[in-house]
């Protein structure tokens, strides 16, 4: 679930918390620079990878939770949250290029 509160700005460095679309790029992970913001969409350029420097545009989207209530909860969002830190996990999936491998053998 993305924070209730999202302070952003331009040039901000975010990092996308749902898949929107596979296909284009735009899945979970991915590290996104703010360069438009606007009330329903953000306007962002890939920062890595086959599509760097590409715009994108990220609409909010509804979440929902707590299922085991009479009643649904819904909270209308953008998926992103600010990426100050990642896990070295999610560093090496992002930006990493095929490197060759050697193996050393004992002998």
């Amino acid at each position: 679930m993305p924070p209730h509160e999202l302070r952003l700005k331009k040039g901000a460095i975010i990092m996308l918390l749902r898949n929107l679309d596979i296909v284009n790029g735009l899945c979970n992970g991915t590290r996104l620079k703010v360069e438009i913001l606007g009330r329903y969409v953000l306007g962002c350029r890939f920062i890595c990878g086959e599509r760097k420097g590409q715009l994108a545009l990220i609409p909010r989207i509804d979440n929902y939770w707590d299922k085991t209530l009479p009643f649904r909860l819904k909270r209308r969002q953008f998926p992103v949250r600010v990426a100050f830190a990642m896990t070295i996990n999610k560093i090496m999936d992002n930006c990493t290029s095929p490197s060759p491998a050697f193996e050393l053998e004992k002998g």
